[in-house]
């Protein structure tokens, strides 16, 4: 009887583990971190597929940089990550989510501050693109270029140091601590800082801009899927 009563428990326990398991994020603790979305938006000229890019307005944050559109999800406007997507590229290029085709998901970064990035791919008729009324608050200017760029054009490579702090230096220069690793008594390599890495950075050079860093990852991931 007492074999019995067990069998049952851990029957019990493997179907709640194995539920618990499809129902669980892709991302550990997904939740903790700003969402993102982005998307690839693509247009045909002619024979020949380009992406859509902006120049983002010189007074926001990262301004002048080459970025595709996107933004932070806002669970109070969008219903899941390709809505957030959409919206963003509406409000930022001035282009009717409508009239966009979505073609699938790309696909997720995660970038070194931590922001998980979902990225998607759609297609809009050129004469729509070329036609839309960007936000000039957010893009100073927008610019086609082709997939095959992306191909044939190797990137640069180059790297930043990474490393984990236990203090932040904060605007008077005083130190705030973050991880009181010393008086909670942890091995003193964690202190101060440690996990030295480097995080590459790719950069590519089209006409006269540099496309880089998370734009540059997310288009040459793309691009190798669809010509590999």
């Amino acid at each position: 009887m007492k074999s019995k009563i067990n069998d049952n428990v851990v029957k019990l326990n493997l179907r709640r583990i194995s539920k618990a398991l499809k129902n669980s994020p892709e991302i550990l603790m997904e939740s903790k971190f700003k969402i993102a979305s982005s998307l690839i938006l693509l247009t045909k000229i002619k024979d020949e597929y380009f992406v859509i890019l902006e120049k983002r307005a010189k007074k926001i944050r990262q301004g002048g940089e080459i970025s595709l559109p996107g933004g932070i999800f806002d669970p109070k406007k969008d219903n899941n990550f390709l809505t957030t997507a959409l919206r963003e590229t509406e409000e930022e290029l001035g282009i009717d989510k409508s009239k966009i085709k979505t073609l699938g998901k790309n696909s997720i970064f995660i970038a070194p501050n931590g922001i998980i990035i979902h990225t998607f791919v759609g297609f809009i008729n050129y004469s729509d693109a070329k036609n839309s009324a960007f936000n000039k608050k957010e893009v100073e200017d927008i610019f086609f270029a082709p997939l095959v760029f992306f191909k044939y054009q190797n990137p640069k490579k180059y790297y930043a140091a990474l490393k984990i702090h236990s203090s932040l230096k904060e605007d008077n220069g005083e130190d705030r601590v973050l991880f009181p690793a010393k008086k909670l008594g942890l091995p003193e390599r964690y202190w101060e800082s440690w996990g030295e890495g480097k995080y590459e950075i790719l950069l590519y050079k089209y006409n006269d801009e540099f496309i880089w860093g998370i734009t540059a990852k997310i288009l040459k991931n793309f691009v190798s899927k669809i010509f590999d």
